[in-house]
């Protein structure tokens, strides 16, 4: 939602409206259960906001009507307490609160915000006016501030009588302004970073880190994309639209799919951003050149190879074998040339000895 005077009071009918716009937008409900189990946590924590995300443009000096719709839609009543804050959005999308004025792009205390505590009904809806006033001397550029609504602590009671406390849990309404002066709007791609060779074993990821170097908050669309190998295999996926903040990184890890059996990919990233939500007039990419050797083709050199030393080993025992009866071969050649040779020996003898005899 967005605008360049924001929301007004206007017609309370809107809510119905805007109601199912929130399911799209609502930042996720956090549930923690210290002492009860996770189906009486749900039961007692179920708080959705109207809008979840406002995007204004505002001039210094000037002020703007705001509401925000809060709906219980638990079976049980529930307490909240309402604080406003800073925020940053940490690498993994999560939320940091920060005091009022932490931060260079505060818009913390600019929230003129009536309510301290308040108590829901189950399906009751609570429509808060507040009023954003921002300074004479507002620097060009974003401000931001969080509307946080979280359930009050409870004790409960655990097994054996034992007592616990149980955080309910919260939900966090972002405020997005933007000052107009010199905007700078520069989305970078740090890196994309994917394993030099990848095995196809499920656990391969490429990595994406998006920084903004601008002095905007950015909105942007992203993907990652592959292709390439043999038999010739794509994937993509999307990172969904997501806030990123003046200074702030994002990563994103993607878990490689439909891996082919070998052979060179080429992985592909790129964002879109633009003005506001929605609308996208600039984008960045980036690639980077990966090979696939599969566990599959592993597997089947070994087997490969697994036989190949087989046959190895069988013609080394034939060798091995032939060697050994190799001399009784040459033996048995070798005997009747001995006796063969004996005659002509024998008979010279004789022939000696006969001429003797003769000679005496």
């Amino acid at each position: 939602m967005s605008g360049g005077g924001g929301f007004g009071r206007g017609s309370r009918e809107r809510v119905a409206v805007l109601r199912t716009v929130a399911a799209a937008l609502s930042v996720a409900t956090l549930v923690l259960g210290l002492t009860a189990p996770p189906s009486a946590l749900a039961a007692r924590f179920s708080v959705e906001l109207t809008p979840a995300q406002i995007e204004l443009t505002l001039e210094p000096g000037t002020s703007s009507p705001q509401w925000v719709g809060v709906r219980n839609h638990a079976e049980n009543p529930i307490d909240l307490t309402v604080l406003v804050r800073d925020f940053d959005l940490r690498a993994d999308g999560s939320f940091e609160m920060l005091e009022p004025g932490h931060t260079t792009y505060s818009a913390g205390k600019w929230l003129d915000f009536p309510v301290a505590t308040m108590r829901l009904a189950p399906d009751e809806t609570r429509i808060i006016d507040y009023t954003i006033v921002v300074p004479e001397d507002a620097e060009s550029g974003g401000h931001y501030a969080a509307i946080v609504f979280e359930g009050v602590p409870v004790e409960t009671e655990g097994q054996e009588g034992t007592t616990g406390v149980q955080i309910v849990g919260q939900v966090v309404g972002q405020v997005l302004i933007t000052i107009p002066g010199p905007i700078t709007r520069n989305l970078v791609i740090e890196s994309l970073a994917v394993p030099s060779v990848v095995f196809g074993a499920g656990a391969d990821t490429a990595t994406v880190r998006i920084t903004n170097n601008g002095n905007v908050h950015l909105t942007p669309n992203g993907y990652v994309q592959t292709w390439g190998g043999l038999p010739s295999g794509s994937f993509d996926e999307a990172f969904g639209q997501f806030t990123l903040l003046p200074g702030a990184s994002r990563d994103f890890q993607v878990k490689l799919q439909n891996v082919p059996w070998l052979g060179r990919m080429k992985a592909k990233t790129e964002l879109q951003f633009g003005p506001r939500i929605g609308m996208f007039d600039h984008s960045v990419e980036t690639s980077v050149d990966y090979y696939v050797l599969s566990w599959k083709v592993i597997l089947l050199l070994s087997i490969l190879l697994i036989g190949f030393d087989i046959a190895l080993f069988r013609e080394w025992r034939r060798r091995v074998a032939l060697r050994k009866a190799a001399p009784t071969d040459e033996t048995n050649k070798r005997e009747p040339e001995t006796q063969a040779g004996a005659s002509p020996d024998t008979a010279d003898e004789a022939a000696a000895q006969l001429a003797r005899e003769t000679a005496s």
